[in-house]
């Protein structure tokens, strides 16, 4: 992690995450077309997703399914780790903000997705918090503030249909609602203590409309790089 040097300006760098169906890339290119307006006097880069698109689990093909949780874990790092080399560390300047739709979270979340695998699930797991340690946090790139937007299963499921109207046919309400319960409690052992991530920043997509979200997280961002800067 860097740290500020007496009279240095902050850098921050926050994460859009979650689980899909929940609205965080809607929000992330909401607070893009909002906040250098709203705060000029900051400069913020938004830097995109590093993960790209990758298929909702529930509609993998069997070599996807076939393939070990730490094989697609390593597949979402080669996403991942140039990402970081090109786009997240040139960004890295003091007095910006740097925001991107999705981190390593997100890249866990699917390769962990097998929900009938538990074992190879909690060795990527390992694995990855391995790599945070290793690849990110020595090398002085700040690990990301999660924006972390749930919503209630029946909201992600309905998202899930309209996006995937062939799912209805090829998974069952029980296998949806497992599937997304699987992925609550990945997000939930991400931000245990002993992993070291910072805690993240909840919004409720269940009780709050889009903008209502923008707003707390545009209060949240803000609120953040204050205190950095007034602790410099």
């Amino acid at each position: 992690m860097h740290h500020l040097q007496a009279g240095e300006k902050p850098v921050l760098f926050f994460s859009v995450s979650g689980l899909r169906g929940t609205g965080r890339t809607t929000l992330y290119q909401k607070l893009k077309s909002t906040l250098p307006g709203a705060f000029p006097d900051i400069e913020f880069a938004f830097i995109g997703s590093p993960l790209g698109s990758l298929p909702l689990p529930l509609m993998w093909e069997q070599p996807e399914r076939e393939k070990h949780a730490t094989t697609r874990l390593f597949e979402c790092w080669s996403r991942l780790n140039p990402f970081s080399i090109a786009k997240l560390r040139p960004n890295l300047k003091p007095g910006r903000i740097v925001i991107s739709d999705g981190f390593g979270l997100d890249g866990l979340l699917y390769a962990t997705a097998g929900c009938d695998c538990p074992k190879e699930n909690a060795e990527a797991e390992d694995l990855h918090h391995q790599l945070v340690r290793s690849r990110i946090k020595t090398q002085d790139l700040p690990a990301p503030q999660y924006l972390l937007v749930q919503a209630a299963h029946q909201k992600v499921a309905n998202w899930m249909l309209r996006s995937n109207p062939d799912l209805r046919e090829s998974s069952s309400q029980l296998e949806r609602e497992r599937f997304i319960q699987h992925e609550e409690r990945a997000i939930a052992r991400y931000f245990q203590p002993e992993n070291g991530q910072p805690r993240p920043f909840v919004l409720d997509a269940t009780v709050y409309k889009m903008d209502a979200l923008r707003e707390q997280a545009e209060r949240y961002i803000i609120d953040q790089f204050t205190q950095a800067a007034m602790a410099a």
